[in-house]
């Protein structure tokens, strides 16, 4: 919910820019198989079980989503204290597992995404977050991925980008 939806946001708002972009084929497939469920990474393969009630995924979703992190786009004190909490090797209940899912997804959302009024509600909530909130944010991630492809065209129809593309397979 970072860079790949706030750069073409930002193509959109300030017009012709003179950019180049190249696109690269395997992104461009790893984006629409996100946005279509047909591909997960290890981080919303775990909240995702975790939203749909697999409580035996609390401690692995615990671990990786409170694990130290390079520095993310905001920050956010309970997701520290979820840290030294892991780093502390204690365990979690279900509900920091929860949460530090939630947070550690809201830390790295950019401006565009930050935007959205359940962004924003998550945000000022701070913590206690239930499986229908976790999984509001799920379903976020993919519309926004969804969107990245279709904006980026939009933004060169208008001339506010150049696109180029690398070879599917180049050495």
């Amino acid at each position: 919910l970072r860079a790949y939806t706030d750069l073409p946001a930002f193509l959109l708002e300030e017009g012709p820019v003179g950019m180049t972009i190249n696109l690269v084929p395997s992104l461009a497939d790893q984006l629409e198989d996100f946005a279509e469920g047909r591909v997960i990474d290890r981080h919303f393969r775990l909240c995702q079980a975790l939203s749909l009630g697999h409580d035996e995924a609390m401690r692995d979703a615990f671990a990786l989503h409170a694990a130290p992190a390079p520095r993310p786009m905001r920050p956010l004190p309970y997701l520290d204290e979820l840290r030294a909490k892991n780093a502390a090797h204690a365990a979690p209940t279900l509900a920091e597992a929860i949460d530090s899912c939630v947070l550690f997804h809201l830390s790295w959302v950019g401006f565009t995404a930050f935007q959205e009024p359940e962004v924003q509600a998550l945000f000022k909530k701070g913590r206690g977050y239930g499986r229908d909130e976790l999984t509001t944010l799920l379903e976020l991630s993919r519309r926004f991925a969804a969107g990245v492809l279709p904006r980026l065209r939009e933004a060169q129809e208008q001339g506010a980008v150049h696109l180029t593309a690398t070879p599917y397979y180049h050495p």
